[in-house]
């Protein structure tokens, strides 16, 4: 019997997935498409893990439930139709993701202290550096427990520009405000920072 050579099969040729842009997601959860929920999440996942670590300074210990609040608002606002590509889809996101951040602060005026208040004895700094470590960590929960008590609007444009680094304009694309007005409000969201955190450190003052 000759031998017979038989030749090997061809991988079988897989579908990349697809690339999706803003406006195909957006066209594509429109039109009910199952694969599009996924992607969205998929798409912003990192922009919205990104914005609430920097507001909330590390992972807070809601912070799975703060990423399914974020995208339950996204999921809601595309479906009201309130994104209206001023910004990028990330870009929205950030910002949406912000505003849980400082609703998770503000909640019943004890999210500041509980970003670090139950740490466990054996994780507190130790050491020559115990002191400094201990000293950053009490100012940041100060810091969060000022945020939580300014005015949401403009504690918000506050941590978009200086906390998550958006340009002015891509901050009032955001807001939905003018160019001059968003310069308004971060600049008396600044002072507004300043004065609680020197009331807050001066005896026999409020902030």
């Amino acid at each position: 019997v000759p031998f017979a050579f038989s030749r090997p099969s061809s991988p079988p040729v897989t579908e990349s997935p697809p690339v999706w842009t803003d406006e195909a997601l957006l066209a594509a959860l429109g039109a009910g498409d199952p694969r599009a929920a996924l992607a969205l999440y998929e798409h912003l996942r990192p922009a919205i893990d990104r914005a609430l670590r920097r507001v909330l300074h590390g992972r807070h210990r809601d912070f799975d439930d703060l990423v399914q609040t974020t995208f339950e608002r996204i999921l809601r606002g595309v479906a009201e139709e309130r994104f209206e590509g001023r910004s990028t889809l990330r870009t929205w996101a950030s910002a949406i993701a912000a505003h849980v951040a400082l609703d998770a602060l503000r909640k019943g005026g004890r999210e500041a202290k509980r970003l670090y208040g139950d740490v466990a004895v054996a994780e507190l700094p130790t050491g020559q550096r115990a002191e400094p470590r201990m000293e950053a960590r009490a100012e940041l929960v100060r810091v969060h427990d000022i945020l939580s008590r300014m005015n949401p609007d403009l504690a918000e444009t506050l941590l978009l520009h200086d906390v998550l680094g958006h340009p002015l304009d891509e901050v009032a694309e955001m807001k939905g405000a003018g160019l001059s007005a968003t310069q308004s409000r971060l600049r008396r969201a600044r002072q507004e920072l300043k004065r609680r955190a020197a009331a807050a450190i001066s005896p026999g003052r409020r902030a």
